[in-house]
């Protein structure tokens, strides 16, 4: 599931939340039983955010080796200069 689809259910899930002054039983069981059944969706997905937030941190570690030695040849590269 991506992060657009986990959204849709967030919202969903919120926009469930029983009122109980203003609905009847069985409009409240039902805005329940859709409530459940997007936090289900949410639940669902969690290891692929887990997933997607550990590639993310990999990807940034090796961005900032990458960066990391772009600022090593500039460096290196002003100290050759300055020679």
């Amino acid at each position: 599931m991506d992060i657009k689809e986990i959204e849709k259910h967030l919202v969903a899930y919120n926009e469930t939340l029983p009122y109980i002054k203003s609905t009847t039983l069985g409009e409240f069981q039902s805005k329940m039983k859709r409530r459940t059944e997007n936090l289900d969706a949410i639940v669902r997905a969690l290891p692929d955010l887990l997933a997607e937030v550990e590639r993310l941190q990999a990807r940034n570690v090796e961005l900032q080796r990458c960066l990391a030695a772009l600022i090593y040849i500039d460096w290196e590269h002003a100290v050759q200069e300055a020679l």
